[in-house]
């Protein structure tokens, strides 16, 4: 009975903590979880890496994962701006926007060699991502502090643009489920009137 007891003023004492939750938390909560998901599948990769090129480096092991948590958060960021923020019309976009990518990411023959239409992908994220990690892993000829100049811009972008959809989509949940309630409270306040009336 105690314990019971002892439990329930438990109960009650935290039960402040179980409250509304409002925007500003949403925001908090996906921007942390974003970055921490973000840091446990480049942490997974690294380590793939780690053991199929026997990096014997710690510190080119630190540098690779920090490189690659900034491509994972890039590319998260990405498809949940896409998929999430934007809606079900967006996917298309997000389709064309990584055909892109692929097509001007030097993956198949470098972009000196390909015709001019593919320079834009000096641009993109993923080309970056690409000649960084070459970089890192076979010590190529590359502009580092470019790449990783360009990702953080993509980095910061994406965010702010997310974090800024997002918040409109909650405001206006928000006024679409205060003119529902107002609308309820009138349809009830007629409701009794009418009884009133009645009698």
């Amino acid at each position: 009975m105690r314990g019971s007891s002892n439990m329930g003023r438990g109960l009650l004492y935290i039960s402040f903590l179980v409250g509304t939750i409002h925007w500003f938390d949403l925001i908090v909560f996906r921007v942390t979880n974003g970055i921490f998901q973000g840091f446990i599948i480049s942490l997974i990769y690294s380590l793939i890496v780690l053991w199929l090129f026997g990096i014997h480096s710690g510190s080119l092991f630190m540098r690779y994962w920090m490189f690659n948590w900034l491509a994972a958060m890039i590319f998260g960021i990405i498809f949940a701006l896409f998929t999430v923020n934007l809606g079900v019309i967006a996917n298309s976009a997000l389709t064309v926007f990584a055909i892109l990518m692929l097509a001007g990411a030097t993956i198949q023959i470098s972009l000196e060699l390909a015709p001019r239409f593919y320079r834009y992908g000096y641009g993109l994220p993923l080309y970056n991502i690409i000649n960084g990690g070459r970089h890192l892993l076979f010590n190529s000829h590359s502009r580092f502090a470019l790449n990783v100049g360009v990702l953080l811009i993509y980095f910061f972008a994406f965010w702010i643009t997310a974090i800024i959809l997002s918040i409109l989509q909650m405001k206006r949940s928000e006024r679409k489920k205060a003119k529902e309630n107002e609308k309820t409270k009138t349809k009830k306040n007629g409701d009794s009137t009418a009884i009133i009336a009645r009698h």
